[in-house]
């Protein structure tokens, strides 16, 4: 068996090679963390806080139309100084299903999954939300 030390980023993997005479050569990888550096973790997950701010608007505003503070979508944009044809949109974020608003907040959402994107059509039915942004 012979085997050599090839550094790759901060790591050294171990590369061996073996013979017998049964089987051919091959070569093996083993990677190798060296002393100085810590254990390889997965960066942490990252709150896209542009949805999450939204996400709390949207239940925010759907809270204020359901207790009745204000009589329609028209006068509440009125009232938040904003366009109604914006704040219809962010309030269909309220129809998020529970799974895909827990990856938002928990950072787990897929990389491609915007503000932009979620202010598209969104399907009301949970399961096709899901197949929408994981891409199943």
């Amino acid at each position: 068996m012979h085997a050599s030390l090839v550094p790759v980023a901060s790591l050294l993997v171990i590369l061996s090679s073996s013979t017998s005479d049964a089987r051919p050569s091959r070569t093996s990888l083993a990677p190798v963390t060296p002393s100085h550096v810590s254990t390889w973790a997965p960066p942490p997950p990252r709150v896209d806080n542009t949805i999450v701010k939204a996400l709390v608007r949207a239940h925010r505003w759907r809270n204020m139309l359901e207790s009745n503070l204000f009589a329609s979508v028209r006068e509440l944009a009125k009232a938040e100084k904003i366009n109604e044809s914006y704040l219809c949109r962010v309030l269909r974020l309220a129809l998020l299903s529970p799974s895909l608003i827990e990856a938002i907040l928990n950072g787990q959402h897929p990389n491609d999954l915007d503000l932009a994107r979620l202010l598209k059509s969104l399907p009301v039915e949970w399961d096709e939300q899901q197949r929408l942004f994981s891409g199943r």
